[in-house]
């Protein structure tokens, strides 16, 4: 995974380029959230931020067992 400085941030966004992190997970017992940030220029200069979050289902697992000889 590679983090970028804040000048390469602007630069990246300067030259039309978005900037994606990922942000992610967060864990809950019947579910996980996987999260990503994007940043990009928008052509009147303006700049737009997205968040998205997906949402998974997990199937609830049995706890094992192991036993040590």
């Amino acid at each position: 995974m590679r983090y970028l400085m804040p000048e390469q941030l602007k630069d990246n966004l300067s030259i039309g380029r978005s900037v994606e992190q990922w942000l992610g997970p967060t864990i809950f017992p019947n579910y996980v959230t996987l999260r990503t940030l994007t940043i990009r220029k928008e052509r009147d200069s303006t700049y737009t931020t997205s968040y998205v979050a997906s949402t998974m289902g997990m199937k609830t697992l049995p706890m094992s067992t192991h036993s040590t000889l």
